[in-house]
């Protein structure tokens, strides 16, 4: 596959997001696989070039946390090796048994982990209780985590997680150190399986490795130094798209059918990229031609209905609005409309991480938690297409931005 400038360029800066929320909270695959479908990859491909660049996230990650004394890699040689082998067996089992019993078990564990993450009362501590000895530990716990990891995947982090602080009795930011250390030897064992099969693109994976390294590097360092304030409301973040993801995309149209229509979206042709939505594609590029014409203040509140037909082809007759609302926002209020609105939506995701702090009021972090995954679901899908412009939507978004505001905080 070639790949121009922009990809690569766009393919670095998402891994840097990746690596510095996949070291944080795990999870990062949620964001790179749906885009690397969406760039061409088949899913096959996607997962294993998605493996290199994990590798060299959790390298960084471990040698942050490594420096930071989180944990001694000579007391842990043998739990590694352990590690390596079982995941490389899951990963060698994988291309030949049926997942689907996994898939139908996992949304099930995943809900057990959020209410693990939502009601413990030992994730503000820096030692809890051991329950299990060391030596069972390495031998039972981690080989069927590793296989887990090499053999399916999805929330295998978390799990690490949840095992190393419920059973080994450690904290959440050492429990994250030894889970980084354990995935990244997890992950050279996957990856040297999908190598063995062709199925990494190595180029891409190579440039994504890159800004991996840089995101899990910062991203280990917030870890470390908020430890459970910022550890704790991304993880149950990430918990809650998995249990959105498995539970309602799984049930009610089906994981395969998702991954087809993305990979349907775009389609490589002798090393050529063919937009199979090319309107909607068109549409964009005229809105920023719109915006390149009044850059600072916008064609003025309300005016895309009448300026954009002006820039659509033949083939757009049908269409009033680009499929994005942030490009119709800028043509219609500029840069200046857009920093208030940046700004604005800033200021609420910060009211609900602030909510999130406060475990002691139910009723306070349950509205902070559902605001922020209402507001998130409905930011992403804003970039593909013009709901906030439907007054109902626009009226319940802003209601969902006001939420966490309605709150009384604990003086």
């Amino acid at each position: 596959m070639e790949f121009s400038y922009e990809i690569i360029t766009f393919l670095f800066f998402i891994a840097i997001l990746v690596g510095f929320v996949d070291s944080i909270a795990g999870g990062g695959g949620l964001i790179l696989i749906p885009v690397l479908l969406l760039l061409g990859f088949s899913p096959v491909h996607a997962l294993g070039t998605s493996k290199l660049q994990s590798v060299f996230g959790k390298m960084s990650s471990v040698r942050y946390f490594y420096k930071s004394g989180e944990f001694n890699l000579k007391e842990l040689k043998v739990p590694l090796i352990i590690c390596f082998i079982s995941s490389l067996i899951g990963a060698l089992c994988v291309q030949h048994i049926n997942t689907d019993i996994l898939q139908r078990v996992l949304p099930w564990l995943i809900a057990i982990v959020a209410c693990y993450f939502i009601f413990s009362k030992n994730l503000n501590k820096k030692i809890n209780t051991k329950k299990i000895n060391s030596n069972v530990f390495w031998l039972l716990i981690v080989p069927v985590l590793a296989f887990y990891d090499g053999f399916f995947g999805p929330a295998s982090g978390l799990f690490f997680v949840i095992c190393f602080m419920s059973l080994m009795g450690i904290g959440i930011v050492s429990a994250t150190a030894h889970t980084r250390l354990f995935l990244f030897v997890s992950n050279i064992a996957a990856l040297i399986t999908f190598a063995y099969f062709n199925h990494v693109v190595w180029f891409a994976g190579a440039v994504m490795a890159v800004g991996a390294w840089i995101g899990a590097r910062y991203g280990s360092e917030v870890a470390h130094r908020k430890g459970i304030e910022i550890v704790k409301p991304l993880m149950l973040l990430v918990v809650s798209i998995l249990i959105i993801d498995v539970f309602v995309v799984g049930t009610w149209f089906g994981v395969e059918k998702v991954i087809d229509r993305i990979s349907d979206s775009v389609k490589v042709e002798q090393n050529v990229w063919k937009i199979q939505d090319k309107v909607r594609l068109d549409a964009d590029r005229e809105s920023l031609d719109i915006i390149s014409k009044s850059p600072v203040s916008g064609m003025g509140g309300g005016s895309f209905y009448t300026v954009y037909p002006a820039w659509r082809g033949y083939d757009q007759a049908f269409m009033d609005h680009t499929h994005n609302d942030y490009l119709e926002f800028a043509v219609e209020y500029g840069l200046v409309g857009v920093a208030l609105l940046a700004w604005f939506l800033a200021l609420c995701i910060k009211r609900c991480t602030k909510g999130l702090e406060d475990r002691d009021r139910p009723g306070q972090f349950g509205i902070a938690f559902g605001s922020l995954m209402a507001i998130t679901g409905m930011m992403v899908h804003a970039t593909v297409d013009f709901s906030l412009q439907i007054p109902a939507n626009a009226i319940w978004f802003v209601v969902l931005c006001m939420l966490p505001f309605s709150v009384r905080r604990r003086a």
